[in-house]
């Protein structure tokens, strides 16, 4: 059984309570699963972040999405696009897709604030022109 498996199931103290529904489940990791489709994502975020993820990829990267939607935690760009650069570093694709389209909007929103302060800039010449 994996680390990460036995960090699941074990009771400690970072182990948060199953609900009713859980009961239904073969195991911890099942259960993660399961409560994630479910829409759980609170249950489903506190079983992520209560055991060691560092070498898995797949937990990283739902983590990523769960800041990315705000599903079951306050959403966060910044803290998804570290969850998802975790998981890339892995070799997961989803995640580096993810880090694409995150900066392709980055660079979209940079061309628009580059384009405004181009605006503004030529603006200011065109009163200084005028002035004189």
């Amino acid at each position: 059984m994996s680390k990460r498996k036995n960090d699941l199931i074990s009771k400690g103290k970072s182990s948060p309570a199953r609900p009713a529904w859980f009961e239904n489940v073969n195991d911890t990791v099942g259960g993660l699963n399961y409560s994630f489709r479910l829409g759980v994502y609170d249950y489903a975020f506190e079983m992520l972040t209560g055991v060691n993820v560092d070498n898995d990829a797949d937990a990283q990267f739902m983590i990523g999405q769960m800041y990315a939607k705000g599903k079951g935690v306050k959403k966060d760009e910044k803290k998804a696009e570290e969850w998802y650069w975790k998981a890339a570093n892995q070799g997961l694709a989803a995640a580096a897709l993810e880090l694409e389209k995150i900066i392709d909007r980055e660079t979209a929103r940079l061309k628009r604030k580059q384009q405004e302060l181009i605006d503004e800039i030529e603006e200011i010449g065109r009163k200084l022109l005028e002035e004189d």
